[in-house]
């Protein structure tokens, strides 16, 4: 969305956008919608200016498609970074050994946090205390019932470690993260991974095992990024999963 307050971009942003919720309210009748998931990059640069216009596209969102609160997912993209702040932080990491301790131990993840405050305090006076991107392992995981199926959701956040157009093969889901969040998630009749960044971007000491942990665990990969949309079939130990890109919206 990349959403942001100053005039002339406000401009451009709602002729898109309101075409947008007028489309989803009129077809809210016939093609009801049952979840929204929201892959990312919400804001321009993390400001809390930006979150307020995120705030109240969001709200007509919710009013629009008459989906509930509980039902709308939304996970961290590189530009939800404020990367004033992220420019003292660690880049990234160099090995297992580490990633473990950053996913696994909350305070090491203590200092990274503060690039997501705006964040977080706008998306949950909106939504309340969720995931958000912000939480690992099986805490990352919610589970809903859409017609009477259950479904677990996996929220990750592949910008812990975001900060500029060097981010490729810098970035960290967490092998440990992943795989915790995955045995939770696959009790669910329908699991579904959340993030920003294709794996691509991942480093690659973890990339092939959090790879495979996405297979094994998750029947629908959702992401965004790339601004360009794409979907992938991938048979795995679960079965058939769906990898699906989103464009920009």
């Amino acid at each position: 969305l990349h959403l942001r307050p100053a005039p002339t971009k406000r401009y451009d942003q709602d002729r898109v956008l309101s075409g947008l919720l007028a489309m989803l309210a009129h077809d809210r009748e016939t093609s009801p919608l049952d979840v929204i998931f929201l892959t990312g990059d919400l804001a321009q640069s993390g400001k809390d200016a930006e979150y307020e216009v995120a705030d109240a596209f969001l709200r007509d969102l919710l009013q629009a498609t008459g989906v509930a609160k509980e039902c709308l997912f939304v996970v961290p993209g590189n530009h939800d970074v404020e990367r004033d702040v992220g420019r003292w932080l660690l880049r990234t990491m160099k090995s297992d050994e580490v990633s473990t301790e950053f996913f696994i131990e909350p305070a090491s993840r203590r200092w990274h946090t503060q690039k997501f405050e705006a964040w977080s305090r706008h998306l949950e006076a909106l939504l309340g205390a969720r995931p958000l991107g912000l939480k690992v392992g099986a805490d990352a995981v919610e589970t809903i019932e859409v017609r009477g199926v259950r479904v677990a959701v996996a929220s990750f956040n592949s910008a812990w470690f975001a900060q500029d157009d060097g981010d490729k093969e810098q970035l960290w889901l967490g092998e440990a993260n992943v795989s915790r969040a995955g045995q939770h998630a696959s009790r669910a009749a329908l699991s579904v991974a959340l993030m920003h960044h294709p794996t691509d971007y991942l480093h690659e000491t973890e990339r092939a095992n959090v790879e495979n942990h996405l297979e094994r665990a998750f029947d629908l990969v959702l992401r965004g990024h790339l601004h360009k949309e794409k979907a992938r079939v991938i048979v795995g130990a679960r079965g058939t999963q769906m990898e699906i890109a989103a464009p920009a919206a």
